[in-house]
């Protein structure tokens, strides 16, 4: 229902919207996964997702401190 209404949103609004009947096919979607390029060619290996999560957490809070922190006083 959400995605219906995000549709119809995006076409009175003529924008884009971030979850549409679109979006919803894509992520229902389902493709094979195989990160076995990823890992002979770049040496990468995968982590567990609460990691992750939590180092992509850490970022984005710096990031918000520094924002503040360059903040000019008014």
């Amino acid at each position: 229902a959400l995605a219906a209404l995000g549709s119809v949103k995006a076409r009175l609004k003529k924008t884009d919207e971030r979850l549409s009947l679109d979006s919803l096919r894509l992520m229902r979607a389902e493709a094979p996964v195989d990160c076995s390029k990823a890992e002979r060619e770049l040496h990468w290996q995968p982590r567990p997702v609460e990691e992750s999560i939590r180092e992509a957490a850490k970022f984005w809070v710096s990031l918000r401190a520094a924002k503040r922190a360059n903040k000019p006083a008014g």
